[in-house]
C-alpha cells in the first residue's frame, strides 16, 4: 500500500491526502467579518498637502457574521482598527470625496500604527476634474498585525494635493486568520 501511494503521488502530485485535525471546526469559527457604517456624520474638509486621521462614528454595526472570539475590530473611542499580534485581516474602506478645485487631484490613504513604522498599505486615487464632482471609492488591503499594531491600533490617514471634502462611510474588516492557541478577546 505504501508503495502504491508513493507511485500515485509521483505520477499525480496534485493528489494530496489530508486528515483534518480535531480542532478544524473551531478554527473555521475564527474567521468572519464586522461592518461599521456611518450615515450621519458630515464631510471633513482637507486642505492641500494636509494629512488627517479619518474618524468613523458608526451608526450601524453588522456583527451577525463576526468571528466567534471577536466582539469588535474597531475602537470607537480613538478611531483605530484593532489588531492582534499574529492575526490577519482584509479591510475595505469606503469613502465619499468631493472636489473643491477644478484641477487634477490625487488622494492617498494608509494605515498608521505609530512608533517608527512608516505608512502601511498606501493606496492612491486620482479624482475626476471638476468643482463639486463626487467620487465614491473603495480601497481594500490585506493586513497582518504584529505587536506594534496590537499596542497602538491602526489609524486611517489621508492626504491630498488639492482641497477636498471627504467622508469615511464604511469599514468592513474580515478576519481571515487568528493567531493559533491564544483566544482573541477585547
Amino acid at each position: 500500500m505504501k508503495r502504491l501511494m508513493q507511485t500515485l503521488f509521483f505520477l499525480f502530485p496534485v493528489i494530496v491526502w489530508a486528515q483534518p485535525g480535531p480542532d478544524l471546526n473551531s478554527r473555521l469559527l475564527d474567521s468572519g467579518f464586522i461592518a461599521y457604517e456611518d450615515i450621519t456624520s458630515p464631510d471633513v474638509t482637507l486642505s492641500a498637502d494636509d494629512t488627517i486621521t479619518l474618524y468613523l462614528e458608526p451608526d450601524l454595526i453588522e456583527r451577525r457574521n463576526r468571528p466567534i472570539r471577536s466582539d469588535s475590530l474597531y475602537n470607537r473611542s480613538d478611531s483605530t482598527l484593532i489588531g492582534r499580534n499574529g492575526c490577519a485581516y482584509i479591510t475595505v474602506f469606503q469613502f465619499t470625496i468631493t472636489q473643491n478645485t477644478n484641477t487634477d487631484t490625487g488622494v492617498s490613504f494608509w494605515v498608521d500604527i505609530g512608533g517608527a513604522i512608516p505608512p502601511l498599505y498606501v493606496r492612491g486615487e486620482k479624482l475626476t476634474r471638476g468643482i463639486g464632482t463626487v467620487t465614491q471609492t473603495n480601497k481594500s488591503t490585506g493586513v497582518y498585525t504584529l505587536d506594534t499594531w496590537e499596542a497602538n491600533g491602526g489609524k486611517i490617514k489621508v492626504t491630498t494635493d488639492q482641497e477636498i471634502d471627504i467622508k469615511l462611510n464604511r469599514i468592513i474588516t474580515y478576519q481571515i486568520h487568528e493567531r493559533y492557541g491564544v483566544p482573541f478577546s477585547n
